[in-house]
């Protein structure tokens, strides 16, 4: 008996697309405790919201919020679920900046990452780490000292 057209449920054609996969990936590691990625999310408690349990309602928020094909769905608040307004779309490095572990600094009337202020000024980030946290230099020294380099 051949299916007559009204029973054909037709999908949104993006399985194959990278906002497909950003979407398939945060529903996986939210829940299934297979997931490699598991202990930092479902088991965590982070989930997906309602809304976003269906591709197409994650599509328009993804489009609406600028998505594009370089930037990866971001948590705002990392212990907060993946939902409207905890998320945002990143680049591989402001995503990378935006964990438990990032070092946040103050000074000169600025805040920005550890990484982010070793650019900015010019010293390698392990020579900033060190001087802050090795020999406990205050952040005015360790920004404003001289490097000394190591002839070979």
């Amino acid at each position: 008996m051949a299916r007559s057209s009204s029973s054909f449920k037709p999908t949104h054609g993006m399985s194959k697309t990278r906002l497909y996969r950003e979407w398939a990936g945060i529903i996986y590691r939210c829940t299934n405790p297979k997931c490699s990625s598991w202990d930092r999310y479902g088991a965590k408690g982070v989930a997906v919201c309602k809304e976003w349990q269906t591709f197409e309602n994650f599509k328009k928020w993804a489009l609406k919020t600028g998505y594009k094909d370089y930037l990866t769905i971001d948590r705002i608040d990392s212990n907060g679920d993946y939902e409207p307004g905890n998320c945002r779309w990143a680049t591989v490095r402001e995503q990378a900046n935006n964990k438990r572990k990032t070092i946040w600094i103050e000074y000169d009337g600025k805040r920005m990452p550890l990484s982010y202020w070793a650019e900015s000024i010019g010293i390698n980030y392990h020579t900033l780490y060190d001087r802050l946290y090795k020999f406990n230099w205050s952040v005015e020294k360790a920004f404003t000292a001289p490097v000394r380099r190591i002839m070979v």
